[in-house]
């Protein structure tokens, strides 16, 4: 899988500036740059880099008021601010430094210290970036735990419940290896029907068709298709999956089921209209993904991978011409 460069934005009024600048960085990041302060204030807002580099004497807006007005907005006040300055005076640096800069790198450039200082504060913001995302995990685990006697008690849509679980201590547990499976026989089709059910109540989703296929046979009125699995990983993974199926094919279109079982696997492919946008297909199945949907957490594939890894298979993504998307799921029998 291809690794995702992390984002520098380079802020300086000076050609001879940003061209050396860029020439140290860009073997190992993705280098942005801007000429003002009012072109950088825009760039950080919609790109969010994950670190900006800020000269402090520019015409019009200087360094200093670019930082105040970064700090100033909930988007960009958590990005890491290294000035890039020939000025050395320590006011200069305290004045920076209370702003809610990181560091200051002095011209003429040292690339070796500039690649050092860099490396430091994009790893640092990314860890407590990660920390956070983790912390949120485990508070919203802890708020799930509080809600199990209440859960018992009503009667929630499987959609409602993979909102839970999909934050609950079932990924931590995956995400570190300690899940303990609880295998059973299990009606794929019977699983499959009430997750498109609770879909299909939803108005958002519009009119969509099902259409089953059993070992390549197109079937009308699908009974029942044995697995052994673990049952709340297999809810979780094919909530996930079709839901997803779901959101991406337009109105009036068909979702096909097509499920096939050998003496070794069982494979599972869920088809549907709709692409999976270009900036998206490599990490699809990585944590925090997510690309067009409001509200979403990006947590829906890297959930439903780790339960297929768990019940010793995977998932992998197809795809197809006339722009669909289809997802394999291959189990091990």
């Amino acid at each position: 899988m291809t690794k995702i460069m992390k984002q520098i934005l380079i802020v300086d009024d000076t050609p001879d500036n940003l061209d050396a600048l860029r020439g140290i960085l860009s073997p190992g990041y993705d280098v942005k740059v801007s000429i003002s302060g009012e072109q950088a204030l825009k760039v950080a807002q919609e790109q969010l880099p994950d670190l900006i580099m800020l000269d402090i004497v520019m015409p019009d807006m200087d360094g200093y008021e670019v930082c105040e007005k970064l700090k100033a907005d909930s988007q960009t006040r958590k990005i890491p601010v290294i000035f890039i300055t020939s000025k050395t005076d320590i006011e200069d640096e305290t004045r920076g430094l209370s702003l809610g800069a990181v560091d200051y790198i002095h011209k003429p450039f040292s690339a070796p210290i500039i690649l050092a200082r860099v490396e430091a504060q994009v790893r640092l913001y990314t860890m407590v970036a990660e920390l956070e995302k983790h912390n949120i995990a485990l508070q919203e685990a802890a708020e799930l735990q509080d809600d199990v006697e209440r859960i018992r008690s009503l009667t929630e849509s499987s959609i409602m419940l993979q909102d839970k679980l999909n934050r609950s201590m079932d990924l931590l547990l995956l995400e570190t290896d300690s899940y303990t499976l609880d295998m059973q026989d299990i009606d794929l089709i019977s699983v499959i029907v009430n997750i498109t059910a609770d879909l299909e109540s939803l108005p958002q989703h519009g009119h969509k068709s099902k259409l089953f296929y059993i070992n390549g046979e197109t079937i009308q009125d699908p009974a029942g298709f044995m697995v052994s699995g673990d049952e709340n990983l297999f809810h979780l993974m094919l909530t996930n999956l079709v839901r997803n199926a779901y959101e991406a094919a337009p109105h009036n279109s068909i979702i096909e089921f097509d499920l096939q079982q050998t003496d070794d696997m069982t494979r599972i492919q869920i088809t549907n209209q709709g692409s999976v946008p270009d900036e998206i297909r490599g990490t699809l199945f990585d944590k925090y993904v997510t690309s067009g949907k409001f509200g979403g957490a990006g947590v829906g594939t890297h959930a439903a991978r780790l339960c297929a890894i768990a019940q010793s298979g995977n998932i992998e993504v197809n795809h197809l011409p006339d722009d669909k998307t289809q997802i394999v799921v291959t189990l091990s029998r």
